[in-house]
């Protein structure tokens, strides 16, 4: 069935949605670009030290190609008469960031941290992240979550960080991480072990990014501005918008 209607040369669609929907979506969409682009960055520069980071690196970027088809979407919308706001960029931008480095900071393998540590350097960043699991149940929760990966290294004989950092001293680099034996078991096995805690991890957050059911469904809703139109339309929440 179509559910658009003729405005001049414009397919408008009756399927309704309402400034305010628009605004909540777009602060998602701006938070859910910062997060990825962040777990980007954090998970690739971890990439490069251990190896079965490289899968969680590369769901991040898929996390940000999501992002950026659904901002896609948002300038369709935006051709139809949405508004764009400061504040909402600034919003998304500063609970993203603070969602994605707090979360990073607190559930990092604090071995993982120490072995980064040694390629760039990040001493006050140890010594603040070995306070911090001090701190009530951070540490055991900290250590819950690295443990699978850990498992996981064990089972296919990866060195784990704790075994590199004891061979450190002594040249163990040359043939650990990705100069060492079993990459494919560490970048595999191990990698969708993390990417599956990551997943986990992150799912309450991600699930408050979900769009409204008119932008889930493929349909554009609209409301542009009210001198543009006439009537009204109920929206998925019973709301009258102005419609055409």
């Amino acid at each position: 069935m179509d559910t658009t209607s003729q405005s001049g040369n414009r397919n408008i669609p009756t399927n309704v949605l309402t400034q305010e929907e628009f605004n909540k979506y777009y602060r998602q969409n701006v938070r859910q670009q910062t997060r990825g682009v962040l777990g980007l960055g954090i998970s690739g520069a971890m990439a490069t030290v251990l190896p079965y980071m490289a899968l969680p690196t590369a769901a991040a970027g898929y996390s940000v190609y999501r992002a950026d088809k659904a901002r896609d979407k948002l300038a369709e919308y935006e051709k139809l008469g949405f508004k764009t706001r400061k504040r909402d960029v600034v919003s998304g931008l500063s609970r993203g960031a603070a969602e994605k480095l707090a979360l990073s900071f607190l559930l990092m393998g604090h071995d993982d941290l120490l072995l980064l540590n040694q390629t760039y350097g990040a001493e006050h960043l140890t010594e603040a992240h070995s306070e911090l699991l001090q701190a009530g149940p951070i540490g055991d929760i900290n250590e819950a979550i690295n443990e699978p990966v850990q498992d996981v290294q064990q089972e296919y004989g990866v060195a784990t960080a704790e075994e590199r950092l004891g061979w450190f001293p002594y040249g163990g680099e040359a043939v650990a991480g990705w100069h060492g034996m079993n990459v494919a078991e560490d970048v595999v096995a191990a990698g969708v072990t993390a990417a599956a805690v990551e997943f986990a991890v992150n799912r309450p957050f991600s699930a408050l990014e979900r769009p409204p059911p008119q932008m889930r469904s493929g349909t554009y809703g609209q409301q542009a501005p009210k001198h543009a139109h006439s009537g009204y339309f109920t929206n998925s929440q019973g709301k009258k918008v102005v419609g055409v």
